[in-house]
């Protein structure tokens, strides 16, 4: 890989060239460092090919940056105790970005975790690209290679019901 470039951490497509996820670019809170930033975006431009971030911080950290570097950058903010509307904003800016055929879309949160295990396993099942919310699941738990707990199965639509 050329000098310069930093694939993000924990960067995994959730659909191969269409949809990913990773820790927030730079690194997440005190530890974020502008130089790692910079590297991680000219790795999603030039590797991942990456037109749009969807960032799911509370706040606008990045935003501008991701813009000035050329890409769509989206702000759906989701706490951390997601909601409803929460997810029903993400699923649908999800949906919209990927209407466009050419689009290559980056999700992040500062790090992977339960919550964005659950909420892309949800929104495979939310789109019908995976209507089996245990199925979903385990796409997804092998996809980051962790286990998604109680905590981010409830974030799946229909997962308790089994419907």
């Amino acid at each position: 890989m050329p000098a310069g470039f930093l694939k993000p951490r924990g960067f995994r497509w959730i659909i191969t060239s269409r949809l990913a996820v990773s820790e927030r670019l730079g690194g997440q809170g005190v530890t974020h460092r502008k130089v790692r930033r910079q590297q991680e975006v000219l790795w999603l431009q030039q590797e991942a090919g990456i037109t749009d971030v969807v960032s799911l911080l509370a706040n606008n950290q990045n935003i501008k940056v991701y813009r000035e570097c050329g890409f769509g950058a989206h702000r759906v903010p989701v706490g951390s105790e997601v909601e409803e509307t929460e997810r029903r904003s993400l699923y649908d800016k999800l949906a919209e970005l990927l209407s466009d055929p050419d689009a290559k879309i980056l999700v992040h949160r500062d790090v992977i975790d339960e919550d964005l295990g659950g909420l892309m396993s949800g929104f495979l099942v939310d789109s019908g690209l995976i209507p089996d919310p245990v199925r979903a699941v385990t796409i997804i738990e092998q996809i980051l290679g962790r286990p998604i707990g109680a905590r981010g199965r409830s974030l799946v639509p229909n997962y308790l019901s089994g419907e």
